[in-house]
């Protein structure tokens, strides 16, 4: 189900993390999702030139 939410919302568009939970409305541990995501390669965060955090962005696979 979290995972549902989370590519529906990305549809449209790169989000930040903080704007993507907003949108979700997750109970879970939303950044541990987004993670576990990221290393199925389903989602990508964009790490590379800043820290992991509530405005990091989130992309699309």
């Amino acid at each position: 189900m979290e995972r549902l939410k989370i590519s529906v919302a990305l549809e449209d568009g790169p989000q930040s993390i903080i704007q993507l939970q907003d949108r979700t409305r997750l109970t879970c541990d939303f950044v541990g999702a987004l993670c576990a995501l990221a290393c199925e390669g389903l989602v990508r965060l964009d790490i590379y030139d800043t820290a992991l955090g509530p405005h990091t962005i989130v992309l699309g696979p």
